[in-house]
């Protein structure tokens, strides 16, 4: 546990306002989470403070809450469902985009000369297959 932490659980008043990481430190969350709770509507933060400004909590609310068992399983479920929402979308977002392959093949025209050919292909599978391939044929270096 870091010192500032174990110092300000170990107060024996604690401020009528809190930070966000102290709330965190209070509520036994990450400082990460906090923001993911006051943009679901779980904790408010005292008065109208910008978007990019410092929030500051109410102590007597959190007293509250750190007691409520309900309202600790909601948070704790909202937490969770962020990051199953999150790491869905980043797996939907990595499918959605096909990643270009191309493939450079020789061809002699009607003059004789070597011209140099190039196909793309936009899917997964064949990026799959490319790299497959690579693996399995012997390379000259």
């Amino acid at each position: 546990m870091n010192s500032q932490r174990e110092q300000f659980l170990n107060l024996k008043v604690t401020p009528a306002r809190l930070t966000a990481e102290e709330v965190a430190w209070y509520l036994g969350f990450q400082a990460h989470e906090i923001p993911i709770l006051v943009a679901k509507g779980l904790l408010k933060p005292l008065g109208h403070p910008p978007t990019n400004g410092v929030k500051y909590f109410a102590t007597t609310a959190l007293t509250e809450l750190h007691r409520d068992v309900k309202w600790l399983t909601r948070a704790s479920d909202v937490i969770v469902e962020h990051w199953r929402d999150k790491n869905a979308r980043k797996t939907n977002a990595d499918a959605a985009f096909p990643v270009m392959t191309s493939t450079t093949t020789e061809s002699v025209d009607t003059c004789g000369h070597r011209q140099r050919l190039s196909t793309r292909r936009d899917s997964v599978a064949t990026r799959n297959n490319s790299a497959t391939t690579r693996r399995n044929s012997p390379t000259t270096r």
